[in-house]
């Protein structure tokens, strides 16, 4: 009989997990804006408790931080605009530097025994076409769709974020409100929350040090290399690092294009392209790592699965949120005792028995 009852709790599970799946996928109009409220929601929470505790009322400490934030994402939309607009009123410029720059790279490779590279169409003429204006005019509905959606979910995330920002100072006491009388639970939710709090934060924290300095790094090679609009490719490194894996391959591939364009050395290309690559690899594959505590050491395996996941589900949004979200998935299953091996596997080997002790000692601490 237990074996049986074992089964259909299994069954069961199962049946929810593909539930909340579908769930998500469906109501991602409605949960998007939610969870990117949250998430930010939690970031801007020490801003506004560093105000509070300097005197400043709550009410003023909250829209200081809310206007700040809104006036740096206007920044950032107005750069990437303003630098889109620019790019395009000089393609004429990129495409015949490009058309000199190919045939430099053709008649190098011609002088290697056995190749025998025909230009063909110019360059320039090709590229041309595929950013003229009629290029243009046939993107324009797909691209106003994906604006006004984007503005939709802009504005009801603006609402969310707001009403979140003027309780969340005093999450205490909610999560005592809202939990049962009993202490003893009060204090484990509001344990629980604690540590997906610190998670994100210190995720964040990490990942902005990482993006900062390959952002510099892009700027700085960029700008020693002679490529155009080298800041903004620095920028887009910053932005783009924040997305796991990906991020870092987009963010390479526009300057690589442009390295293409400018450096009319073969070897010097080369030596451009190993300094990118050299600077996503050292704060991608060494300072995260180092810097990552043990509550952050999500295995590859994870990570990977986390942007397959979630990008499936959410798009961009998911791709930026899929590891603060394994990771919270992480915290949530080490609190459920049959669920612990689960997140043991999720995280890294070397950091696994650390935590387990940790945990093991919070338990009997608490007994």
């Amino acid at each position: 009989m237990e074996k049986d009852f074992k089964n259909i709790r299994i069954i069961l599970g199962i049946f929810l997990g593909v539930l909340i799946i579908y769930l998500l996928a469906v109501l991602k109009i409605i949960l998007i804006p939610l969870v990117l409220a949250i998430y930010f929601g939690l970031l801007l929470q020490p801003m506004i408790s560093w105000l509070i505790k300097h005197k400043i009322p709550k009410g003023i400490a909250t829209a200081t931080v809310l206007i700040s934030s809104l006036g740096l994402l206007f920044i950032v939309g107005d750069v990437i605009f303003e630098t889109s607009v620019s790019f395009y009123e000089k393609r004429h410029l990129i495409t015949e530097d490009l058309h000199g720059s190919m045939d430099v790279y053709i008649s190098t490779l011609n002088k290697v025994p056995g190749i025998d590279i025909d230009d063909g169409e110019p360059m320039s003429k090709v590229l041309q076409n595929l950013i003229s204006f009629e290029w243009i005019k046939s993107s324009s509905a797909s691209i106003a769709s994906n604006l006004g959606n984007t503005t939709f979910s802009i504005i009801i995330m603006l609402i969310y974020l707001m009403a979140i920002l003027g309780g969340i100072v005093n999450y205490k006491e909610y999560l005592r409100y809202l939990s049962s009388d009993n202490e003893e639970d009060s204090e484990r939710i509001i344990s629980a929350f604690e540590n997906v709090r610190f998670s994100i934060l210190s995720y964040m924290k990490v990942k902005t040090i990482a993006s900062l300095g390959t952002g510099l790094g892009f700027w700085i090679v960029c700008l020693i290399f002679d490529i155009r609009f080298a800041a903004f490719w620095g920028f887009m490194a910053f932005v783009l690092n924040y997305i796991p894996t990906v991020g870092s391959i987009v963010a390479t591939v526009p300057p690589f294009l442009l390295g293409l364009i400018h450096i009319d050395h073969l070897g010097m290309f080369f030596l451009y392209l190993g300094l990118l690559l050299f600077i996503q690899l050292f704060f991608g594959n060494i300072v995260e790592p180092k810097m990552h505590g043990s509550r952050l050491s999500l295995n590859t395996a994870t990570v990977l699965f986390g942007l397959i996941f979630w990008g499936h589900l959410w798009g961009a949004v998911g791709l930026l949120l899929s590891v603060p979200l394994m990771v919270l998935l992480r915290i949530i299953l080490l609190q459920l005792p049959n669920a612990r091996m689960a997140a043991l596997l999720m995280g890294s080997n070397s950091k696994n028995k650390e935590l387990s002790e940790e945990l093991n000692g919070n338990t009997k601490s608490k007994t």
